[in-house]
């Protein structure tokens, strides 16, 4: 299998359609070209009897959908009944996927949207999320700070005062010599 995803180990998830549990976003592409198809911003589930990855959304210019609707081979039970038309990606023409109709309720999620064929798509992963941020450990360290500048500015202001105190009187002796001298 080309695709690769954390799958959840929660028994409580049908064991048809999971919806996999990753940490990073996984980008899925056309096996034979490349082309990028969609993220797992977009999944909405995998499902791994059918070899199938449904997405929500998918890059409009990298696939078409042929407008033929066709039955369902009887060869999987868990789709009879259903039709489906093909998805191609645009730049190479292969098949890489179908949307269905008409699914069972158990694979209902998959209903209207393009489903990739895990076999004929590859992916790879982008980026890990950020770590998450502290904010009240932030806000702290930063009170701290600001209260060791105003420390620091009140030890300055305490010197400037001092050094006004002195200059104040030579100033003024200067000014009387200056103004006795007329």
């Amino acid at each position: 299998m080309a695709v690769y995803l954390k799958m959840p180990q929660s028994p409580s998830l049908c064991s048809e359609v999971c919806v996999p549990e990753t940490d990073s976003v996984t980008v899925f592409q056309c096996e034979n070209c490349r082309t990028i198809l969609g993220d797992s911003n977009n999944l909405i589930c995998i499902c791994e009897s059918l070899a199938l990855v449904t997405m929500q959304a998918i890059q409009p210019s990298a696939v078409m959908i042929h407008e033929a609707w066709e039955k369902c081979n009887s060869s999987n039970v868990s789709l009879t009944g259903s039709s489906y038309q093909n998805v191609s990606c645009t730049r190479c023409q292969t098949e890489v996927g179908k949307v269905f109709k008409n699914l069972p309720p158990h694979l209902s999620k998959m209903s209207g949207h393009i489903s990739l064929d895990v076999h004929k798509i590859s992916s790879y992963e982008v980026q890990q999320p950020a770590p998450k941020k502290n904010y009240d450990e932030i806000l702290f360290k930063m009170q701290q700070e600001f209260f060791k500048m105003q420390q620091e500015i009140s030890k300055v202001q305490v010197v400037l005062m001092n050094l006004n105190e002195r200059f104040v009187p030579i100033e003024d002796a200067l000014a009387l010599e200056a103004g006795g001298t007329d």
